[in-house]
């Protein structure tokens, strides 16, 4: 019970992380015209809705990645 209690502790605190990090770099149209975040502009590009977001683009890339490489060298 203890490993199980500590694991579970562990989600809740990296998913409270993983959400204030997307709140600050996802993008908000006025957080980069009022407050001048303009990191917001290029950040935005690098996160993922989500797991199942994250784990659709990493499997096009992985079964279009040949394709489009021998295509384009």
């Amino acid at each position: 019970a203890d490993a199980f209690s500590s694991s579970m502790l562990t989600m809740i605190l990296l998913d409270n992380l993983l959400c204030r990090f997307k709140e600050k770099y996802l993008f908000e149209v006025d957080a980069i015209l009022v407050r001048k975040e303009y990191i917001r502009l290029v950040s935005s590009a690098f996160l993922h809705g989500g797991w199942g977001h994250l784990l659709f683009n990493m499997m096009t890339l992985y079964f279009m990645g040949e394709y489009l490489y021998v295509e384009w060298m």
